[in-house]
């Protein structure tokens, strides 16, 4: 049953994907390309505050990770969290007024990641899909898996499954950045988690997914900058993540974790936190609940819960 299973899965993947990532490819081989929105905006500019250039929102989805980037036009899901998630993510995006995404990047396919995103994606518009390549052997053949294909099918949605860099401009001088952590044959889904980074004025965030050391060691080797101000720490603080030459590569000034409290898998890792501590404030989603970093790209403000902090850009 499992082999069939499979097989259905690997023939329902290629029948819905295949065609966006042979466009993919072909782009690729004329270097890396840089996306300018053009579409409607998603996101009431009134909503923004003053002065400010992005929000960066570290939701509170228990074990799991979702993360909402939104501008005075534009708006991007990064993950879902698991299934039961979905009410918390809906909550952020309502709150901001968001009725559509312009983009929902889900970073490797693990239900912690894409849970939420098969109700997500059939309450709201969505007009661009993104998710790694995943080679036969590591596909998954479960049942959450199935319905988050129906959900993309159903959406309507455009799907690209990434195999490169990119740039996306998000206006006003802001980026999105697909980095190169691409390992060459992962033995595991963490490490085909896409890595993302955030560009506004002088303001920087790299989010890394799941992926663990493979994946950090090809970004300090590419060549692309790594150096950041915040950083959503990989795999939910465990030790097999925030290596050390990849914090001394990244120097944040500061470090969101998400997570579930008393999760079974004890992330936060003793290991992990020893190794942030020389890098300023580490806040956890399961301490003070949704983190959220807004900038105007010269300072970053942070909030959750009791905390009110503020944070110089690195430049």
């Amino acid at each position: 049953m499992a082999r069939r299973t499979h097989r259905a899965a690997r023939k329902r993947l290629l029948k819905k994907f295949l065609a966006p990532l042979l466009t993919l490819l072909a782009a690729a081989l004329t270097g890396y390309s840089v996306w300018d929105y053009t579409g409607g905006a998603s996101l009431p500019a009134a909503a923004m505050p003053e002065g400010a250039l992005v929000s960066v929102q570290v939701i509170d989805v228990g074990q799991g990770s979702s993360l909402l980037l939104h501008t005075a036009e534009h708006s991007v899901l990064i993950d879902a969290g698991e299934r039961e998630a979905r009410e918390a993510v809906a909550a952020q995006l309502d709150a901001w007024g968001i009725t559509s995404l312009d983009l929902m990047v889900l970073t490797h396919p693990h239900t912690d990641h894409y849970g939420g995103a098969v109700g997500l994606l059939g309450e709201y518009g969505v007009d661009a899909l993104w998710m790694p390549a995943v080679s036969e052997v590591l596909l998954p053949t479960n049942r959450s898996y199935g319905q988050l294909l129906d959900a993309i099918e159903q959406n309507g949605c455009a799907v690209e499954l990434l195999t490169e860099p990119r740039t996306l401009s998000l206006g006003e001088g802001i980026t999105l950045s697909l980095l190169d952590g691409f390992v060459p044959e992962p033995d595991n889904l963490n490490d085909t988690s896409l890595c993302l980074r955030i560009d506004a004025g002088e303001a920087s965030f790299l989010i890394t997914g799941d992926g663990e050391t493979p994946v950090e060691d090809r970004l300090r080797e590419g060549g692309e900058p790594i150096d950041a101000d915040i950083l959503v720490a990989g795999h939910h603080g465990s030790s097999t993540s925030s290596r050390q030459k990849f914090l001394n590569a990244v120097s944040p000034k500061a470090t969101a974790i998400s997570c579930g409290a008393g999760n079974d898998y004890g992330h936060p890792h003793e290991k992990t936190l020893e190794r942030l501590a020389p890098f300023g404030p580490v806040y956890r989603t399961d301490l003070s609940g949704t983190i959220t970093f807004t900038t105007d790209g010269k300072t970053i403000s942070v909030t959750a819960g009791q905390i009110n902090d503020t944070i110089d850009a690195k430049g």
